[in-house]
């Protein structure tokens, strides 16, 4: 039984197994050590038969593999090598029903796919990663979960743009912000502490001031008062 490896240099490669070929063990074919993000990722129906293409959509930097693939995932970003296989049954996990895939069959399916996906009718193509909103794509057009992960396998969020941070969020101390505090301040308008401290004395002198204006009405008011008593 053959399957085609899609190596992440772009080349096709024919791969013979002895045994029957189990879908959950497709992973082993591409080189990988789990399954961690190795999905099926696409069914196309073609002369009577389903082609289905397993691949991983995580996976470390510089290993995104460099294969142009046809519509309707031309789009999506996939790490490492992937493996085709063909079956003449739409579900892929009907194992007694997978044939030999060649790179001869593949490249003729290409051709068409690549040159008029049309032909190949909606109804005879299946993806999971179709008509995404743009919303869930990254602006290169990939999809917000095929993530490119560094060496540690940590995924790397995206970092917000056009935020600008609160003055307490800065430090001249940050290895980042190469500014003095004094230009921080000036540049997000904040007031230095000393401002501050200005800007508090005068509040309180003014309202020291407020006090005494009151108090001086509140004792012509009663004078008034008595005047009028009296008068």
């Amino acid at each position: 039984m053959k399957v085609l490896i899609i190596e992440k240099n772009g080349d096709l490669k024919e791969v013979y197994t002895k045994n029957k070929i189990k879908i959950d063990e497709l992973y082993k074919k591409c080189k990988f050590r789990n399954t961690n993000y190795f999905d099926n990722r696409n069914i196309w129906g073609y002369n009577g038969i389903f082609i289905s293409l397993f691949a991983k959509d995580k996976g470390r930097a510089s290993t995104e593999n460099k294969y142009e693939l046809p519509p309707p995932i031309d789009s999506q970003l996939y790490f490492g090598n992937m493996v085709v296989i063909a079956n003449k049954n739409k579900d892929y996990y009907a194992e007694d029903e997978i044939i030999d895939m060649t790179k001869e069959m593949w490249e003729d399916f290409y051709k068409k796919a690549m040159g008029g996906f049309e032909s190949l009718g909606d109804e005879d193509s299946f993806s999971e990663e179709e008509e995404h909103p743009k919303e869930d794509l990254t602006k290169n057009g990939y999809l917000k979960d095929g993530f490119v992960v560094d060496d540690d396998l940590e995924i790397e969020s995206e970092e917000e743009e056009d935020f600008i941070p609160d003055c307490d969020d800065i430090t001249s101390e940050s290895s980042e912000v190469s500014m003095t505090q004094e230009e921080l301040e000036a540049a997000y308008g904040c007031d230095s502490e000393d401002e501050e401290k200005e800007k508090k004395d005068e509040d309180d002198e003014e309202y020291e001031d407020d006090e005494e204006y009151e108090d001086e009405d509140e004792s012509d008011s009663e004078l008034e008062e008595e005047s009028y008593i009296y008068k």
